[in-house]
């Protein structure tokens, strides 16, 4: 049985080097983490007398955990005093716990399923099995949030492959494996981990986040969290007096404006691209002969953005979507559709080019509507 399993809070602790091999280093007894599951290992020293090595890495090999550092003057058979990075391993703990609360909850509320998950010090990244909406993402936020002030015990079970047979988990298990920890919150979620987790939801303190991109969502939490959210509130105001506008007008004046600062034009990309999300969920869809057609129009083109939110369409279904200057994204099931359609819309003045199933381009004949065009042509053929 792991000790961070069952001693998660343990950050000092006396032991003994029992083998080395070069900068790795095996403990009698080890609380340390080790690389997994999503979690990075842990950091930290140990040291003996005056002899202070710092562990920067900690990986489970053959079932065997090995602590890494760099030019030390250790030897097999010396105690040392061992101190794990409290801060990054507390940071990377209510991270962890914060991913499994909200992919729960997005399961249990939307059925959206966590299909990957990535933990780190400053920000954690969750993919969902299909794109959000902004509703949704905002709903979401609020349920965990409400689960994390009741304060849900955060708990650890453990099993043999013969128990688990009656047990029902949100995640995969690996097979293979001695003991098979379960992680547990409340009656919300029970989910096979390997990682480190809070004792209670409250721990988690605040969820905010950071990026959302097609399937993918960027959040913080704890007091990253509330300074983010800070940040942005003030940032919000000081924008609104400053240009003298009302806060929702806010991003298409950001738009109209040549903004120097590097760091305020991140932030607006940002925000165009979640508007262009929430665009995108909001397309009409028509269905013609052969096809349903997705179609709209957006403020500006992302074609990273939108490529990544039409990954999924069905062969019979294809996407147009325009901005009031022209520009245009088609992206289609069927690459054999655009080879059909590519041909007509040029002898209707309208070019564009790409690869597969996307083609971006402009259209300059302002007597020609892109939209109709492909609704005839697929009406027609």
């Amino acid at each position: 049985m792991r000790r961070y399993w069952t001693m998660p809070r343990v950050y000092e602790f006396d032991t003994e080097i029992k083998e080395i091999d070069e900068n790795r280093i095996r403990l009698k007894e080890n609380f340390f983490y080790p690389e997994g599951g999503g979690q990075p290992a842990d950091h930290g020293t140990i040291s003996h007398g005056d002899m202070k090595g710092q562990i920067f890495d900690v990986q489970d090999q053959d079932d065997t955990v090995w602590i890494y550092s760099k030019e030390h003057g250790f030897e097999e058979g010396e105690l040392v005093h061992a101190e794990i990075d409290k801060y990054r391993r507390e940071t990377l703990t209510r991270n962890h716990s914060a991913q499994h609360l909200l992919s729960a909850v997005f399961w249990d509320s939307f059925e959206y399923e966590t299909s990957r998950a990535l933990i780190e010090l400053h920000e954690t990244e969750i993919e969902l099995d299909h794109n959000p909406s902004l509703e949704d993402i905002n709903e979401a936020l609020t349920q965990s949030q409400e689960l994390i002030q009741a304060e849900i015990p955060v708990t650890s079970q453990f099993h043999t492959s013969a128990s688990l047979n009656d047990v029902k988990l949100r995640g995969g298990i690996v097979k293979g494996q001695s003991v098979y920890r379960l992680v547990q919150i409340g009656t919300i979620d029970l989910n096979p981990c390997g990682g480190t987790h809070v004792e209670h939801t409250g721990m988690i303190d605040t969820i905010a986040v950071e990026k959302i991109s097609g399937k993918r969502l960027k959040f913080t939490t704890g007091i990253d969290a509330r300074n983010l959210m800070i940040d942005r509130l003030m940032l919000t105001h000081q924008l609104s007096r400053d240009l003298a506008i009302a806060e929702e007008d806010i991003l298409s004046e950001i738009n109209r404006l040549s903004i120097s600062n590097k760091q305020l034009q991140k932030d607006t990309m940002d925000l165009e691209n979640q508007y262009l999300q929430l665009q995108l969920n909001h397309l009409d869809r028509t269905d013609l002969d052969e096809v349903t057609l997705i179609s709209g129009t957006v403020r500006k083109l992302e074609r990273g953005v939108i490529v990544d939110h039409f990954s999924d369409l069905s062969p019979s279904e294809i996407a147009v979507i325009t901005t009031t200057d022209g520009g245009f994204v088609i992206i289609s099931g069927d690459e054999s559709q655009l080879d059909r359609l590519m041909p007509y819309l040029r002898d209707e003045g309208i070019k564009g080019g790409g690869r597969g199933t996307t083609v971006m381009g402009k259209n300059t004949n302002p007597d020609k509507e892109l939209i109709q065009l492909v609704k005839s042509y697929f009406q027609r053929s």
